[in-house]
């Protein structure tokens, strides 16, 4: 389901504003590497927060490429393909909030 979210938001942006047709899957590498960025914020998980911190900085340069350098690199794929992902995060993380069902009642009624 995230790739097909990543996919089709990264082709429908391209599609609407690239001057020009565009080839290859970067958008959806983008949207993969924001998903995982930011997966663990939407989750409220320590370790997928974690996972993101390192991700970060291993790889966090490549975010510059969702703005436009070259004109032979498609920005618009990358853009896009990375609000995917961040929609995509935010999708998963609710699907699984509704799966693990409501929190457990506070103790003492903090309320």
């Amino acid at each position: 389901m995230v790739t097909a979210l990543i996919w089709v938001a990264s082709g429908l942006g391209v599609w609407l504003i690239s001057p020009q047709p565009v080839l290859g899957v970067s958008g959806v590498i983008f949207g993969w590497f924001v998903f995982l960025l930011a997966r663990g914020f939407f989750a409220r998980s320590g370790r997928q927060i974690l996972l993101a911190v390192v991700l970060f900085g291993i790889w966090g340069g490549i975010l510059w490429g969702v703005l436009p350098s070259n004109p032979m690199v498609s920005w618009q794929a990358h853009l896009f393909g990375a609000l995917g992902g961040l929609l995509a995060a935010s999708v998963v993380a609710k699907a699984d909030r509704r799966v693990a069902g409501p929190p457990p009642p506070m103790v003492g009624g903090g309320g």
